[in-house]
């Protein structure tokens, strides 16, 4: 049987399955937390407007995940078109 350094750190997949089960439980469980707190504080501050000020939590992450969106396929992009230029110079050729 292997040690972890003999395998480079690698775990089997079942796992690393569960970890990562494990890993997206928590992380919703902390979602809900915050998205709950949010709410409560928009709430307590509208004093009688508290259902609309907890809906707009909700859409204001809603918008702030669709510009994070966008930033993140135009930075994949950007990413994209620098490799496509390193491929195009041909920089192995002056290899001796």
């Amino acid at each position: 049987m292997p040690t972890e350094r003999e395998d480079d750190g690698r775990r089997e997949p079942a796992v690393r399955s569960r970890f990562t089960g494990r890993l997206t439980a928590i992380g919703t469980a902390v979602l809900l937390v915050a998205y709950y707190c949010g709410g409560y504080v928009a709430g307590r501050m509208a004093r009688f407007n508290g259902v609309k000020q907890g809906i707009a939590v909700w859409v204001w992450t809603i918008v702030m995940t669709v510009v994070a969106l966008v930033v993140a396929l135009v930075g994949g992009l950007a990413g994209m078109r620098f490799h496509r230029k390193v491929d195009r110079a041909d920089l192995g050729a002056h290899r001796p």
